[in-house]
């Protein structure tokens, strides 16, 4: 219900959005108090971040690329190789599914989403990023999208976007594959 603390912010907001997070995730207070909060909250596309000049997407971009850089430290000083899977948001998969007429429906409604044709989704852009620092990357989009084009089947939940048993199968495979193929799987 509030927006998330970025940068440099009060110690009031850090603590309140740190509490409303733990509530959140352990119980059913947080409907409750959620309403008291935000009369609406407002409703967030994945795509929204990267259409529209978005000081939440590069500072979120920038704090990936930190934890990314971290975790491959400490994966490698245990000897181990490193290596990333990116996933994809659910309205990133059915907006590279669409056709250019039901785009240009989109461009009709919402405008800003023309930039989207303009610009490299974030995949593309972490991948570009993750490969110039020598990190493996494997993006599972093409393979969510092949599948769903061939078959026609869903990989995802209707309501929550959450992988269904397909998509989790289908993710597995993929990284099984891949890691074959790269011969980081031994």
């Amino acid at each position: 219900g509030i927006e998330p603390p970025t940068g440099q912010c009060s110690f009031g907001k850090k603590s309140l959005s740190n509490a409303l997070g733990k509530i959140y995730q352990s119980s059913r207070l947080y409907t409750q108090i959620e309403p008291l909060l935000v009369a609406s909250p407002p409703t967030i596309s994945a795509l929204d971040f990267y259409t529209q000049e978005n000081d939440l997407f590069d500072y979120a971009l920038q704090l990936t690329l930190v934890i990314i850089s971290q975790l491959r430290q400490e994966v490698e000083q245990d000897g181990a190789e490193f290596a990333v899977v990116l996933i994809s948001p659910a309205d990133l998969i059915d907006f590279t599914r669409m056709s250019p007429s039901e785009r240009e429906a989109v461009y009709q409604r919402l405008p800003f989403m023309r930039r989207a044709e303009e610009i490299d989704p974030p995949n593309r852009l972490l991948t570009k990023l993750l490969t110039n620092e020598g990190i493996n990357v494997l993006d599972l989009l093409p393979f969510f999208v092949q599948y769903m084009d061939e078959t026609g089947e869903k990989i995802s939940f209707e309501y929550d976007k959450h992988w269904n048993v397909t998509g989790n199968r289908l993710a597995a495979e993929s990284m099984y594959h891949w890691l074959r193929q790269s011969d980081q799987l031994r």
